[in-house]
């Protein structure tokens, strides 16, 4: 591989992914939101909630110790061949130990047991995700061609196949196949990582890998219990599957935001752990406060402009029957800025910098704040509780995170990347609440995002930030380079 590969063509790969990852849901989800109504969706939200933790255990944190340590190996081809085989077959022995744990759960579930049959597939998918190693050499061209594919043919099954609330297991079953289909297909491009061959010289050692992959599976699974803890106490709780339906739909939106937010963490993440093992300092800090900048920029319109067109875009998008969602939706907003400070810190400072412990730590105290809340709050107002709850449990996190990242971090430095682009935000916001109680519909909410969008980068222009200021630069600058060629 080129060590050369740039960060930005990495970036543009991302984001390619990420907005198919936004696009797709964007014309699927009306659709299911129609044909599965709340409950159908309650049911898939509950289901999916309870197998993510047994996939979690499948892969037991090798997805982020191996793409650090493929990242941390990549100087020597022979050594990452052998790291990529033993992690491999670590996540074979732990895929299967999870599976049998799956089917006792199976045998004493009270319910839905068909639709966890079904998930099985998932929990077979998770073993074959090999994905990691080619983040670990920053070869993102495969994972988004691969994934693409995938995504696309599973939006097209869903039209096809899917046409009413009886068809949720239909559903369930297509969604497990298109990840296996698309984890297996990783591995015919495994000759382009290592042209000389697969075979490794010596004996394979997997289980030396275990200690190290729980190190990174306890920050992982308390993550993922943080986010999967809403919906299966929903679930238990409110006994009610059109809540969890709402919340879901919810949530659907705010990490589809997300989704593209997280695009340059994801990129930069294997280039730190890099710069981390070289001792780069300067370069490290240089990244991190590039991320916030970029982060910021995306958050805050992405927080408010949500918060903006809600009421307006809800009945359209679901359908009617989800004007709870609405509600759940405007608990939830403060979320998308609050995530951007544990999400950078712990993606290109903690992990990294093998600080996993404290990552750990963080994430449990936020996810046992989040279990006490949950259950006070859904008792109280359902899934408006449960959204609440997340923002207060992330608010925590993020407090403890940038704490702990103190010797990168300061006040005045997020002072001074912030103000400008608050600003315009809330600009931006006033302008596109108003236009709600005066347009509708999907026409209303296009006028609504375009409005919002030209006062928002109109004020930054004004204003002259200066992150926003050189990326119109190096846009333009791209732009003149690609029409003299032309």
């Amino acid at each position: 591989m080129n060590e050369k590969q740039s960060v930005k063509k990495n970036y543009l790969y991302s984001m390619i992914y990420q907005l198919l990852k936004v696009i797709l849901p964007l014309i699927t989800t009306p659709y299911l939101s129609r044909v599965l109504e709340p409950d159908g969706n309650g049911v898939v939200s509950y289901t999916f909630s309870i197998v993510t933790y047994f996939v979690l255990f499948a892969t037991l944190g090798t997805a982020t110790y191996g793409m650090r340590e493929i990242a941390r190996s990549r100087d020597d081809k022979s050594l990452s061949l052998k790291n990529f085989w033993e992690i491999e077959a670590l996540s074979l022995m732990t895929s299967t130990a999870s599976l049998f744990l799956w089917g006792l759960w199976i045998l004493i579930a009270p319910s839905y047991k068909i639709y966890y049959i079904i998930l099985s597939v998932h929990i077979v998918s998770a073993a074959f995700d090999i994905s990691w190693l080619f983040q670990g050499f920053e070869m993102y061209g495969y994972i988004v061609r691969k994934d693409s594919a995938v995504k696309l043919v599973g939006a097209a099954l869903i039209f096809l196949l899917i046409k009413d609330k009886e068809d949720t297991r239909l559903y369930i079953l297509l969604y497990a196949v298109t990840i296996l289909l698309g984890n297996l297909s990783m591995w015919f491009n495994l000759k382009k990582v290592f042209p000389e061959g697969l075979k490794v010289t010596g004996k394979l050692k997997p289980l030396r890998h275990l200690r190290y992959t729980f190190i990174y599976f306890l920050p992982s699974i308390a993550g993922s219990v943080y986010l999967m803890m809403d919906k299966t106490m929903l679930g238990i709780i409110t006994k009610s599957e059109e809540e969890n339906g709402f919340y879901e739909q919810a949530d659907r939106i705010i990490r589809l935001l997300e989704t593209v937010m997280f695009a340059l963490t994801g990129v930069l993440a294997p280039r730190m752990s890099y710069l981390f093992e070289k001792d780069e300092d300067k370069e490290i800090r240089d990244r991190l406060w590039t991320a916030f900048d970029a982060m910021f920029l995306i958050a805050l319109p992405f927080m408010l402009g949500l918060a903006g067109v809600a009421r307006g875009f809800v009945p359209w998008f679901f359908g009617e029957g989800y004007e709870r969602t609405t509600l759940i939706i405007y608990f939830f907003c403060p979320l998308l800025f609050i995530i951007c400070f544990s999400n950078i810190l712990e993606s290109l400072i903690l992990m990294p910098s093998g600080r996993q412990n404290q990552s750990t730590m963080a994430i449990a105290i936020g996810a046992a704040c989040n279990f006490i809340l949950n259950m006070i709050l859904i008792r109280l107002w359902g899934a408006v509780g449960a959204a609440v709850a997340s923002c207060a449990a992330e608010l925590i996190i993020s407090g403890i995170t940038l704490y702990l990242c103190r010797d990168y971090v300061f006040v005045s430095g997020f002072a001074k990347r912030l103000w400008k682009k608050l600003v315009a935000a809330g600009l931006m916001f006033g302008a596109v609440f108003y236009l709600g109680g005066v347009v509708s519909g999907i026409l209303g909410t296009l006028i609504q995002v375009a409005v919002g969008a030209v006062i928002y980068f109109t004020v930054l222009v004004i204003l002259k930030d200066d992150f926003f200021m050189s990326s119109l630069t190096y846009v333009f600058s791209k732009l003149k380079k690609l029409l003299k060629r032309n």
